[in-house]
C-alpha cells in the first residue's frame, strides 16, 4: 500500500490522469491484478471479470458437436452409437480429471445411473464389448468386467420380477364359466348310497342283464 500512494503522488506531481491513479487501489469496478477463466486460463478482459459465468457453463453446444460427428460414421451400428453417446454424457458430465484408477468407479456408476435404459435398448452386448475394450487398455482387469456385468444381470432379473409381479397384481382375474366344471351326476345304490357310474360300465351291466 506504501508503493502505490507513492506512485499514485508521483502521478499526480506529472499530472497523470485520476482514471490511471485509482488503478492503483482496489477498487469495485476494475481490478487491480490480471485476473484469468478458471477453466480456459485466459486472461480476463475489461468488463469480463465481475460477470464471470465459469461456475455455470453450457457445455451443450459441445455434446451436439460430438453427438452429429458421431452420427457421421458409417462403419458403426445404431447401437453403439446410442451406447456411445450414453457413455460420453457421463464421462464428460464434470470437469474433474479422470485417473485410470477412478474408471472402474465411473463403469459401476454407469451402470447404476443407466443400467435401465441399456436393458431398454437392447445394449448389454454393446456394454459388454466397451468394458473389453476397456480390459484391452488395462484400465479396469477382468474381475471389473466380471463384477461389473454380474451387477447389471441382477439389476435387469431384479427389475423383471419386479414388472412381473405388478402385472400380476394389476391384472383382472378371468371369470370362471358355470359349465366349466360339471360334476357326472350321482346315481343312487342299491344299498342307499351315492356313487357315479362310467358310460362304459354301465353298458357293461346291460349286457349282462341280457
Amino acid at each position: 500500500p506504501t508503493d502505490r500512494r507513492k506512485k499514485s503522488e508521483t502521478l499526480r506531481e506529472q499530472g497523470a490522469d485520476e482514471n490511471a491513479i485509482k488503478r492503483l487501489f482496489p477498487d469495485d469496478e476494475v481490478p487491480i491484478r490480471q485476473y484469468y477463466h478458471s477453466k480456459t486460463n485466459l486472461p480476463m478482459y475489461e468488463g469480463e471479470w465481475d460477470e464471470d459465468s465459469d461456475d455455470d457453463p453450457d457445455d451443450g453446444w459441445r455434446e451436439k458437436m460430438g453427438e452429429q460427428l458421431l452420427d457421421e460414421f458409417d462403419d458403426v451400428s445404431t447401437q453403439e452409437k446410442q451406447f456411445m453417446k450414453l457413455w460420453n454424457r457421463h464421462m464428460n458430465g464434470s470437469d474433474e480429471v479422470v485417473a485410470d484408477r477412478s474408471i472402474p468407479g465411473r463403469c459401476m456408476d454407469f451402470v447404476k445411473l443407466h443400467g435401465d435404459k441399456l436393458a431398454a435398448l437392447g445394449l448389454r452386448q454393446t456394454l459388454l464389448l466397451h468394458f473389453c475394450n476397456l480390459w484391452d487398455e488395462e484400465v479396469i482387469s477382468s474381475k471389473h468386467v466380471s463384477t461389473l456385468m454380474s451387477y447389471y444381470d441382477q439389476r435387469c432379473k431384479d427389475a423383471s420380477n419386479k414388472a412381473r409381479n405388478t402385472t400380476l397384481r394389476t391384472s383382472p382375474r378371468t371369470p370362471r364359466s358355470p359349465t366349466a366344471r360339471r360334476k357326472t351326476p350321482l346315481k343312487h345304490s342299491s344299498n342307499g348310497t351315492s356313487s357315479t357310474m362310467s358310460p362304459s360300465r354301465k353298458r357293461a351291466r346291460r349286457c349282462v342283464a341280457m
